[in-house]
């Protein structure tokens, strides 16, 4: 879950034109679990709220920036949110397999959950 923290920051940075500061896809120190849902829903926030503020326009606009491996990287914000979008399901997806492989009960990992808890009016 940590991955997809760093991941979701780095493309955030890239998204506002911010340097990162992240040298890998991961920290060599793991967060604890309040520190990292704490960081993961503070993350969530900014993006629901960058997206609310965006125009159709906008998501065509090329963004250039650098992957973590110097290696040079284009897209386009509507690809960057998609990433962002389909590389967390990825991962939590994996991460509810492997709880119920231990059998613990993965919490509910659905996109109707996902938008009931965060989709505020007004």
């Amino acid at each position: 879950m940590n991955h997809i923290y760093v991941v979701d920051s780095i493309f955030k940075a890239n998204l506002t034109g911010q340097s990162h500061g992240y040298t890998a896809l991961n920290t060599p120190e793991t967060p604890t679990t309040d520190e990292l849902m704490a960081a993961m829903t503070a993350c969530t926030d900014w993006y629901i709220q960058y997206v609310r503020t965006m125009r159709a326009v906008d998501l065509t606009k090329i963004i250039t920036f650098r992957f973590v491996d110097g290696g040079r990287g284009e897209m386009s914000v509507i690809d960057m949110l998609n990433h962002v979008l389909l590389h967390g399901t990825y991962h939590r997806g994996a991460v509810g397999w492997l709880l119920s492989q231990s059998g613990v009960t993965p919490p509910k990992d659905v996109l109707t959950v996902f938008l009931r808890d965060h989709h505020h009016t007004g």
